[in-house]
């Protein structure tokens, strides 16, 4: 995968809580497919990525790529939780054009603050951080 003409985007979810874990459920794709960084990227399955767990002061990579080959971007949306609360649901759209990207957070519970960081309008949508924090860190740790 060629990063400098293939859509993606890699949500790097950082944990800021001090109790309980966020794990990654209901990932649904529209388009593209995930896949793990590093040197020689690798696909890898919408299970596993429903797998995915922070722990209190870490931070993953949960990332997409499209297809330059079948002009296809990326386009999905996913939830973050601690333990049965839903903490927010993320839904990202970059098409393959490379014009009106969006990332959206949604639902998100009162009890915790979800920050992103900015995301370009045009282009790759590339690296976003989304931080997690709890307002209420007993109602967090007891969910």
């Amino acid at each position: 995968m060629s990063h400098n003409t293939t859509q993606h985007v890699s949500l790097s979810i950082e944990s800021k809580l001090h109790k309980g874990e966020i794990s990654i459920q209901n990932l649904a794709l529209y388009s593209g497919q995930p896949y793990e960084k590093g040197d020689r990227p690798c696909l890898i399955s919408t299970e596993n990525v429903n797998k995915m767990v922070i722990h209190p002061g870490e931070c993953e990579d949960v990332s997409f790529c499209g297809s330059a080959v079948y002009r296809a971007g990326v386009q999905g949306c996913l939830d973050l939780y601690n333990k049965k609360a839903r903490i927010a649901s993320i839904y990202w759209n970059g098409p393959c054009s490379r014009r009106g990207n969006q990332l959206e957070v949604a639902n998100v519970n009162a009890h915790y603050i979800v920050m992103t960081g900015p995301i370009p309008s045009n282009g790759i949508l590339g690296d976003v951080l989304v931080t997690v924090i709890a307002v209420d860190e007993d109602y967090a740790s007891n969910r």
